[in-house]
């Protein structure tokens, strides 16, 4: 058993190098001589501060499209602080005039959006990003024309369709559906606002049929910048361009103070050269994507498999309960898993068909990969190459999450244990939300023993997989 798991995850980690984080996609064409500016722009500001030990620069300064990323450049001492940008220059949703398209090339005053939340900060970035004497922090982000196609939300059809059969959604996230992501995202929540044309046509960039005028790829831009660097509903200068990581390298602690500043000291002792890190899934102002907030989430929302540690987290109305999160040891750097919630025998099942299908997935697209034929089927012909990488690099993830999973818990001791945490059996909190649901809320036994998983789910796929039924 030990040798299969090894040859197994010696096959899984033979993936292309894994992204540092949303901020860490960079144009060739950035200037650097933009951050100066917006570094200077910060300091200058009544109030601000920005310690003399860290600086933005390239993963790689030898290469002009590498990463970028906020670096110490000397070592940092636990506890000291490393930035605070006082709340005027931080961008907030405004009051916004929209501009009728009366179709002259023209435009008249129509109404003012005023208020707060997603589609106003779209807006009010939007304004900012067509002046022509725009603001440091603004002219940081103008580089980026062309990055959003990172996120899977706008990536090209054969994009998700490829991602759709080689990952499929019930490995992703259950509240995303990859055909539908925009729709959440942007389409339904603010085109009413925006009176842009129906999606088939504004996808295409055709913006004829909108009530306003934009222009789309910066409207497309805008949005981007909103969903992948907004803090909930702000946009923080220096502070957007620290890129994401939990576990061991998180080195950072927020000490802001709504509608004061966004600040924060170093948690850990940092040493020079080393990269400074947020997380996107574990602060304080983001804890309503709660614990079960997991890799295949980060992947979605901004387009990278993220570094270890990395989260898995299933959670299948009465038929799966599956919580776990993969680590290097401190020691050795070897993979190793930790449960987050109880394992049963329903979580090695779902396991151990998962690996097996995904494993055969990728012999198949290999093989695929050197037949014209095949190709068809999974749309290669018509794929940006770096949407295929992205898709093979999460693919890869969950294939590295299975055989860690399973070889740590060779041992373990299966219980149903789960089945009696209530609804946020996941939560570090579950015994207090356990305590205040009704007992008779749901019949865990009944459902523990009854449900059939084995025959709900197998390892067999739909055919739109492109796959046979069996193994």
């Amino acid at each position: 058993m030990h040798v299969l798991f090894k040859s197994l995850l010696l096959c899984a980690t033979t993936i292309a190098a894994r992204s540092a984080g949303a901020a860490a996609i960079e144009s060739s064409n950035a200037d650097d001589d933009v951050i100066s500016e917006l570094t200077n722009w910060v300091k200058s500001a009544p109030d601000a501060f920005l310690s003399d030990n860290i600086a933005i620069r390239r993963f790689d300064d030898n290469d002009p499209e590498s990463p970028r990323g906020v670096f110490a450049t000397e070592d940092i001492a636990a506890d000291e602080p490393l930035f605070s940008i006082p709340w005027d220059i931080v961008m907030k949703p405004e009051p916004v005039v929209l501009l009728k398209n009366d179709g002259s090339g023209g435009g008249n005053s129509a109404e003012t959006m005023d208020g707060t939340g997603k589609c106003q900060m779209i807006l009010t970035l939007y304004d900012e990003m067509i002046k022509p004497d725009a603001t440091p922090f603004v002219k940081s982000m103008k580089p980026q024309k062309q990055r959003h196609r990172a996120i899977p939300t706008l990536w090209s059809h054969s994009g998700k369709k490829y991602l759709s059969r080689i990952v499929y959604n019930s490995l992703l996230p259950t509240r995303e559906d990859i055909y539908n992501h925009e729709h959440d995202l942007f389409w339904d929540e603010c085109s009413e606002h925006l009176g842009l044309p129906v999606w088939e046509e504004f996808a295409e960039g055709n913006m004829e049929n909108a009530e306003y005028k934009y222009d789309y790829e910066t409207l497309i831009d805008a949005w981007f910048m909103q969903a992948t660097r907004a803090d909930v509903d702000i946009l923080v200068p220096y502070y957007s361009m620290i890129n994401h990581s939990n576990g061991r390298r998180h080195n950072t602690v927020e000490t802001s103070v709504v509608g004061k500043h966004v600040s924060a000291k170093a948690s850990r002792t940092i040493a020079k050269g080393e990269q400074i890190y947020i997380s996107y899934s574990h602060c304080e102002r983001c804890s309503l994507r709660g614990d079960g907030y997991s890799t295949g989430d980060i992947f979605l929302d901004y387009g990278f498999v993220e570094e270890y540690p990395r989260t898995f987290f299933f959670d299948w109305d009465s038929s799966l309960r599956l919580f776990f999160q993969v680590d290097r040891t401190e020691t050795t750097g070897a993979l190793d898993a930790t449960f987050l919630a109880p394992l049963d025998q329903k979580a090695m099942t779902f396991m151990t068909s998962e690996l097996q299908y995904l494993m055969r997935l990728k012999v198949m697209l290999s093989d695929a990969e050197s037949s014209s034929s095949s190709n068809d089927d999974y749309h290669m012909d018509a794929l940006p190459p770096h949407e295929k990488a992205a898709s093979d690099e999460l693919h890869d993830a969950y294939i590295t999450a299975f055989v860690v999973a399973l070889q740590s818990a060779e041992n373990a001791t299966l219980t149903n244990d789960v089945w009696h945490r209530g609804s946020h059996w996941y939560a570090s909190d579950w015994e207090e939300w356990m305590a205040g649901e009704q007992e008779d809320e749901w019949d865990y036994d009944y459902h523990y023993d009854e449900y059939d998983f084995d025959a709900e789910y197998d390892i067999s796929r739909p055919s739109h997989y492109g796959l046979d039924s069996e193994l």
